[in-house]
């Protein structure tokens, strides 16, 4: 299992054979929007990873960024930071209400609700991608 929390932490483990967790590990996310480890820099609010092939975004708050993450070669995954952008539809909304849940759908879009009603405007459904922009782009700033 991965679990990230709104600061960039990670935390990995699996459930052993008597239901306990084992192999309990933490990190930082390896990249991100800012350059320190104020909350800020870090504030993840979502998550989505392609199961086929470990690729993991996390939307940021503040920021209204979504980062892509490749997994390592032995399948860890947020193993490497690999780009960041700032989508147009996502510029306005508030800093502490940005991309609150994510989903990656099969088809390669994705979704991403809003966390302040206001900035959702009449798309309360969340604002969708046709394709991954954040592979290749650079750190947004």
């Amino acid at each position: 299992m991965t679990l990230l929390s709104d600061g960039g932490n990670i935390v990995r483990f699996h459930i052993g054979d008597d239901w306990r967790p084992a192999g309990i590990g933490f990190a930082a996310l390896p990249g991100g929007p800012g350059q320190g480890w104020s909350k800020r820099d870090r504030d993840s609010e979502s998550l989505t990873i392609d199961a086929a092939t470990g690729t993991a975004w996390v939307g940021f708050e503040y920021w209204n960024a979504v980062g892509r993450y490749a997994a390592g070669a032995d399948g860890t995954l947020l193993a490497r930071f690999e780009g960041m952008v700032r989508p147009r539809a996502m510029r306005e909304w508030p800093d502490n209400g940005g991309p609150e849940s994510m989903v990656r759908l099969r088809d390669g879009r994705s979704r991403r609700a809003v966390g302040d009603r206001a900035a959702a405007g009449a798309d309360e459904r969340g604002r969708g991608r046709a394709r991954d922009r954040a592979a290749g782009a650079g750190v947004c700033g």
